[in-house]
């Protein structure tokens, strides 16, 4: 009986160090940097284009685009 409890021991341990060395793995793994725009894509007609408020709207004293009072 001994053999049997030998054997599922080493499975076990077998298998345990499988998944630590898979988070091991996982953990090292690329390291990706923000994405960045090129500087020639904010120049020309490829640059983002400028947003402008929607009609109707204004700012208030705090620099907050407010709705017209009937569409609040």
């Amino acid at each position: 009986m001994s053999g049997r409890r030998g054997l599922a021991l080493l499975i076990t341990i077998a298998i345990l160090a499988v998944f630590l060395l898979g988070f091991i793995y996982i953990d090292l793994g690329w390291k990706t940097s923000p994405v960045e725009r090129a500087k020639e894509q904010n120049s020309g007609v490829n640059a983002p284009a400028e947003q402008a408020p929607p009609a109707g709207t204004h700012e208030d004293p705090e620099g907050n685009t407010k709705l017209p009072a009937g569409q609040q």
